[in-house]
């Protein structure tokens, strides 16, 4: 819709929250550069492969495992109100697999 009609609302997603919310950002014909960022936006699965080819350009910011871990502990920390050990277990069983399968991605950008 919005290359289309040049105009048009797209979804945002905060950590706090937990969930996208639909239609949150407005995008307006104006806006000569939109930034979008997002883990799964290079895969080459459905329903994210369908998004590739509305990308004029692809970047892949890329940092070692130990770190984006250490990154991903502190932000959810603050995000969701936990404790370093309450935090660390849910992003070793959840945002670390995350971050292996999107590392696979890279070749795409």
């Amino acid at each position: 819709q919005i290359r289309d009609e040049g105009s048009g609302m797209a979804p945002s997603f905060d950590h706090a929250r937990g969930d996208p919310v639909e239609k949150e950002v407005a995008i307006q014909d104006a806006d000569e550069v939109v930034l979008v960022e997002g883990l799964y936006l290079l895969c080459d699965f459905e329903p994210w492969s369908k998004l590739k080819e509305f990308w004029d350009l692809k970047c892949f910011l890329d940092c070692d495992k130990e770190t984006a871990r250490k990154r991903v502990i502190a932000r959810n920390s603050v995000a969701f109100g936990w404790d370093v050990e309450r935090t660390t277990v849910r992003v070793d069983a959840n945002d670390v697999p995350n971050g292996e399968l999107v590392a696979g991605t890279k070749c795409h950008a």
